[in-house]
């Protein structure tokens, strides 16, 4: 069993694990909807602007820059979050031509590099300190440059995050040239695949930040009762404490007790017993010891999945057991759905099948947490699995409102989603989709309105040969 310690280990590391996902889910929300934004244009001040918008949310800084190759040893100002810098001239120097290469820093002071105090007054005046990005354009690498009025304004972390979204912009900006050419380069691919790997792990957080608030409170349960049962027992010691020193009065005693002192001693000894009540303490005792073991192996386990879910995925194919994973996620996601529906399990023994266990876990939340939210007040939500011909097949079915015609023909589109603001990216379904089309299976789903719906998903055991030598050449990149 665990000790207190222990425990409070666990719970700080979840506290920690709380936070780190409810910043990734803000970031991830706010990359996302950039993303979406991109997507939806061709102009690149449309594109910049938005960046702009997000990186002044999430970032202390006052200005921003895209700075494009002019001519030789010089850059120009394309676009910028105030339109006074617009056509500003910039040089290269090594600290540009490093950013060039490929790498995002940070200067600390402005005011010590000399290429600075060639900018406008107006700007050398704001500017303490400038984060440095690089940005791969159609035609060119751009720089994007952030100030900050304070000195040492940017940390390593912001550096990180502003490299994963230029990444991402970058990337999603090669993505459309490629189709609009119709191109089959196996590098965009590959590198296609990688932004999509963001994306993923972005919309995993952003599912366990909306997670996270249960998870806090499914571990406050057992705590609660786990510190009242440790209160109790802390008296029970005290109350047995007494007994023992009663006899502990003679057995520490060098004198050789009397008759009528070993009756004396024995009988204060039963009307301490009896006004104690030894059987009671002994098995209530037992009873508070068995009931503090079920509730830390509670923690643990929601302490496992959570670091679990949390953990990047490394794109690993291996040989798995679904219904293990369907278990682990029933686990992270139950104190989201017990109150909505009673869960009905049917897992029916499966052959183990090559997959990626982790995106695959990420499709059975997307689908277990939807079935929750389409249900209104208590329902149903019945989870299958069972080996089929060449594959196995998992179903997850709900007694919700159901989805109209016009839903179902839209339900895996990116970005699409009947849910109110702040509930879902939009993107949950539209990556399930994608996930099972990645290891050769396929999405079936039946709904009725004010029915209810169930979604199939057939998986293969092996991966179709041109599928199989695609997915390991994206886990080698």
């Amino acid at each position: 069993m665990e000790t207190i310690e222990q425990l409070r280990e666990s719970l700080q590391e979840t506290t920690r694990l709380k936070a780190q996902a409810e910043r990734y889910r803000l970031e991830s929300e706010l990359l996302l909807g950039s993303m979406e934004a991109v997507l939806k244009t061709d102009a690149p001040s449309d594109m910049f602007a938005q960046m702009f918008d997000v990186f002044r949310q999430l970032l202390p800084c006052n200005y921003c820059f895209v700075l494009e190759p002019s001519k030789p040893g010089e850059m120009r100002c394309t676009a910028c979050s105030e339109g006074t810098f617009i056509n500003s001239t910039w040089g290269v120097d090594a600290l540009f031509k490093k950013v060039l290469e490929g790498h995002t820093l940070s200067t600390f002071r402005l005011d010590k590099i000399p290429e600075w105090q060639q900018q406008p007054e107006s700007l050398c005046n704001v500017a303490a300190s400038a984060l440095y990005s690089p940005v791969a354009l159609e035609e060119n690498t751009a720089i994007l440059v952030l100030t900050s009025a304070d000195v040492g304004g940017f940390s390593k972390s912001d550096e990180k995050l502003v490299a994963r979204f230029s990444a991402l912009v970058a990337q999603t900006m090669a993505n459309v040239a490629a189709k609009l050419l119709q191109s089959e380069n196996q590098q965009l691919r590959v590198a296609k695949e990688k932004a999509e790997a963001d994306l993923i792990h972005a919309e995993k957080m952003a599912s366990i930040g909306q997670l996270a608030a249960g998870v806090a409170h499914e571990i406050n349960n057992p705590m609660g009762f786990i510190f009242s049962n440790s209160s109790t027992l802390r008296q029970y010691v005290d109350d047995i404490s007494v007994l023992l020193s009663q006899m502990s009065r003679w057995i520490d005693s060098d004198e050789e007790p009397s008759a009528d002192q070993l009756r004396e001693c024995l009988s204060e000894f039963r009307r301490l017993w009896q006004e104690l009540d030894v059987e009671f303490l002994r098995e209530d005792m037992a009873s508070l010891l068995q009931d503090n073991e079920a509730g830390l192996e509670r923690i643990r386990d929601i302490v496992l999945a959570l670091r679990s879910f949390s953990r990047q995925d490394k794109g690993t194919w291996e040989a798995a057991d679904i219904n293990s994973g369907l278990e682990l996620t029933l686990k992270m996601v139950m104190n989201e759905l017990k109150y909505k529906a009673e869960i009905v399990s049917d897992l029916q023994p499966l052959p183990q099948i090559q997959c990626q266990t982790g995106r695959l876990n990420q499709v059975w939340m997307n689908m277990l947490v939807n079935a929750g939210q389409a249900i209104d007040s208590f329902g149903t939500i019945t989870l299958k699995t069972r080996p089929v011909e060449g594959g196995i097949e998992v179903s997850i079915a709900d007694t919700g409102c159901g989805i109209s015609k016009e839903g179902l023909a839209r339900i895996f589109d990116p970005f699409y989603t009947t849910k109110d603001v702040g509930e879902g990216t939009g993107l949950g379904l539209s990556i399930s989709y994608s996930i099972i089309e990645q290891h050769g299976g396929r999405i079936e789903v039946d709904s009725q309105l004010n029915r209810g719906t169930c979604f199939r998903i057939f998986l293969p055991l092996k991966m179709p040969p041109a599928l199989s030598k695609e997915g390991e050449a994206i886990a080698v990149s």
